[in-house]
């Protein structure tokens, strides 16, 4: 397995706000919560617990003003999990909501994910979790753009 290249991501007054790591073709930043969180929970439980949503994410900007002061959001990059494609949920979907938390920052959704398989090292009887979904779902048919709101719910494996 081929590790990655990257360092430390600093801010203007150089404390540590994350680590950049380049994996080809997408280049990423880990947040320094998330860096945090994880060498928390190897040091307690000598593991790292996160469930998988099955689903690639990034964070995207809204050309559309209104959407923008609207939601925070995250756009689909790829969908690999069969529930969620059962749910209608694709690539190119926007969720907006998580657990009815809105306006979360990708780096709050890894922490959100975190705090799943945290909850699941304390209690091993612990097994599967309902993650509940607000997708925005854009629609081109015929040269006309339709946008419908879509609530679906994925169980994730502890």
């Amino acid at each position: 397995m081929q590790g990655g290249n990257g360092g430390m991501v600093i801010d203007n007054d150089g404390g540590v706000r994350g680590m950049a790591v380049y994996w080809s073709p997408d280049p990423a930043v880990i947040s320094i919560s998330t860096i945090m969180k994880c060498i928390d929970m190897f040091m307690q439980f000598n593991r790292v617990a996160r469930p998988v949503l099955g689903i690639g994410v990034r964070t995207i900007a809204l050309l559309d003003v209104q959407l923008q002061e609207d939601f925070s959001v995250f756009g689909i990059k790829g969908v690999y999990n069969p529930v969620a494609e059962e749910l209608g949920i694709k690539r190119g979907n926007v969720i907006i909501s998580i657990n009815g938390q809105d306006a979360l920052t990708l780096p709050e959704l890894e922490d959100y994910l975190l705090s799943l398989g945290w909850d699941y090292l304390k209690d091993r009887s612990i097994r599967m979790k309902d993650v509940k979904l607000r997708v925005f779902i854009s629609k081109v048919a015929w040269k006309a753009m339709s946008h419908c709101l879509s609530d679906s719910t994925i169980n994730l494996s502890g």
